[in-house]
């Protein structure tokens, strides 16, 4: 992983446009990739990944890491089926872990643009295909390990 930290940087930002006063651009603290186990140390002990049918994502103000390690969108179908199952198969769910928690006080709903989602979906769009890569490593050693 830390062969490709310098590439999951984050821009340096400011102001959207040239309205606002002139101001230095704002640059983030240096990235630090890392593992955290679901041990009772990194995390809370069986801390769930959330599931949710529409586009969500953690922020400071919903604080959803709170509630679970992570939020997918769709997979928990898989394991509502298969609880359902006399015989189920063995599952597993690898996500990818491509936002960080977005800023709570960027504004949502009182102006056109949502300025929460326009970052989480720029996370994404930048830094999917690493997370993308991980995600495939993860799935392999599970499969590997049957």
């Amino acid at each position: 992983m830390a062969a490709g930290a310098a590439d999951l940087q984050q821009p340096p930002v400011g102001p959207p446009s040239p309205d606002y006063p002139d101001q230095e651009l704002l640059a983030p603290a240096p990235t630090v990739p890392e593992i955290k186990l679901d041990n009772g140390k990194d995390m809370p002990a069986f801390h769930p990944i959330l599931t949710t049918d529409f586009f969500e994502y953690g922020t400071t103000a919903n604080r959803l890491d709170r509630q679970g390690c992570a939020v997918e969108m769709g997979d928990a179908a898989l394991g509502l089926a298969c609880s359902e199952l006399d015989d189920p198969p063995h599952w597993a769910v690898v996500r990818n872990m491509s936002d960080p928690v977005i800023n709570g006080d960027l504004p949502t709903t009182q102006f056109h643009l949502n300025a929460q989602t326009t970052w989480a979906v720029a996370f994404y769009t930048a830094y999917g295909l690493y997370t993308s890569v991980n995600s495939s490593l993860a799935t392999w050693a599970i499969i590997a390990g049957l």
